[in-house]
């Protein structure tokens, strides 16, 4: 997400800062109610915890559907209001807000917002001279993880994994909320799953983000015998420059995609040779 976006639709939240600066940045969020209400915007959380800072968020409004005692919910009067002082309240509001941002704390914070939105180009586990069975693969994920103190999401997730390997359970993949799962020398399967999480299938399918249905591409298919497609390629990088389609028609957004790297067995390579 772009610094104007941050800036226009997103209300920062530092409870260590307080300033004059801080100050006009409160009022011109205040003013600047009418865009979050009508565009979603987030609270956005900035906390410095044993000189580590993170950086969280959650959604302005609730969903007018359910009960929330934290946020109001986005209902048709409030919709209404918002359109009459969005004009006004984005004149104040920049003002306010601009002023503030005359200080380099205020400054600093949205830079950290900033790199919040901005998802991981690509997160690798493994390599292909290292692959790792399901264990090391769940340890790795959970440190990475951990070391996301800024909570950014991920654009593609590459698992290198030994050859075989069979992904029932979420191993922690979800959490770092990839655009794009890649496994090379795995793939994920439906069996039966006696833990407390559920199968990691199930719970893709569930999320309308991911792409369950069969679609036409120039890809094939390998579902596995799972209800979430897994597109077959023969490299990363195919999977990495694929663009998967988008939700709909009159939408932005396009589903998050699940690929499986052919790997030319050894006794294939003989088979060559020979």
């Amino acid at each position: 997400m772009n610094n104007i976006g941050v800036f226009l639709n997103h209300r920062i939240i530092d409870s260590h800062s307080s300033s004059w600066a801080n100050t006009s940045v409160i009022f011109g969020d205040f003013c600047l109610t009418p865009i979050r209400c009508l565009f979603k915007g987030n609270k956005v959380t900035v906390s410095t915890q044993n000189q580590v800072v993170t950086v969280s968020h959650t959604e302005e409004y609730a969903d007018p559907r359910f009960f929330s005692f934290s946020r109001p919910k986005r209902n048709a009067l409030r919709v209404v209001a918002s359109i009459l002082f969005l004009v006004p309240g984005i004149l104040l509001g920049v003002a306010f807000k601009g002023l503030g941002h005359l200080s380099k704390t205020i400054r600093e914070r949205h830079s950290l917002a900033v790199q919040h939105y901005t998802p991981i180009n690509r997160l690798t586990i493994g390599s292909d001279k290292q692959r790792l069975d399901i264990n090391e693969i769940e340890v790795e994920l959970t440190k990475q993880k951990q070391d996301n103190h800024l909570q950014q999401k991920t654009r593609a997730l590459i698992i290198y994994a030994k050859p075989g390997t069979k992904i029932n359970t979420d191993p922690g993949l979800l959490e770092l909320e990839p655009q794009k799962i890649v496994l090379v020398g795995a793939k994920i399967v439906h069996e039966p799953c006696g833990g407390m999480g559920g199968r990691l299938d199930d719970t893709l399918l569930q999320d309308s983000d991911w792409e369950t249905g069969l679609r036409k591409s120039s890809m094939r298919q390998a579902n596995f015998g799972t209800f979430v497609t897994q597109w077959k390629v023969n490299s990363v990088n195919k999977a990495i420059r694929d663009i998967p389609p988008r939700k709909s028609m009159f939408s932005c957004e396009r589903y998050r995609r699940i690929y499986v790297v052919e790997e030319i067995q050894e006794d294939e390579i003989r088979t060559c040779q020979s």
